[in-house]
């Protein structure tokens, strides 16, 4: 069963709630530090006790047509010119976000990690900016496993995981449906090349 977006971005706020706030979860061998400056690539904001650091992971270009498949093309093409989007592509921000709860740093998403367009995989960039190590992050949390949420996380030429300290945290439902091997044959070929080399290393 495909996990919609709503279930998705639910299961991933439970998840989070209980994996940052659990007391089993070992705690962090160091206190995560709170650096205040800002920079292009990210912004910072308190919400509530934690600090919240949006991080830039890019941008990728779509088609414009995808933006409402509803439309007719003459609507589509009055939206979009209206809205000064481009006649035929669209540029997408791509952004995540990083919690630091004061004894450990969560991530939300992973980014893109460069691929298929080399645009994006800004994520490790923003983070020396924002003077945190890949290494430093603890805990990832995806809400679901569009390219553009997962790939960042495993670099698909040495193989290697790019957050090697952290766990991660994904629904049920996105596990079974991307994992299962019986499914693949419905994606195009470049995507199952894409999602085998990005399978992250069996112990």
């Amino acid at each position: 069963m495909l996990i919609t977006r709503r279930q998705a971005l639910r299961n991933s706020t439970f998840a989070l709630s209980g994996a940052v706030l659990a007391p089993k979860i070992a705690k962090a061998e160091t206190a995560a530090s709170k650096p205040q400056a800002q920079n292009p690539g990210m912004y910072r904001l308190e919400v509530g006790a934690f600090e919240v650091t949006v991080l830039n992971d890019g941008f990728f270009t779509l088609p414009s047509a995808m933006l409402a498949t509803n439309l007719a093309e003459a609507e589509l093409k009055e939206f979009v010119k209206a809205n000064h989007l481009g006649t035929d592509t669209v540029r997408a921000q791509m952004n995540v976000v990083l919690v630091n709860t004061g004894d450990r740093r969560v991530l939300i998403d992973s980014g893109r990690g460069g691929s298929p367009q080399p645009t994006t995989g800004r994520l490790a960039a923003s983070l020396q900016a924002a003077g945190i190590e890949p290494n430093a992050i603890d805990l990832i949390v995806l809400t679901h496993a569009h390219p553009d949420h997962l790939w960042g996380a495993v670099d698909a030429k040495t193989g290697t995981m790019h957050f090697p300290s952290a766990r991660y945290v994904l629904s049920d439902m996105e596990w079974d449906f991307w994992s299962d091997p019986e499914r693949h044959g419905s994606f195009p070929e470049r995507w199952r090349g894409m999602i085998r080399a990005r399978r992250p290393p069996s112990d």
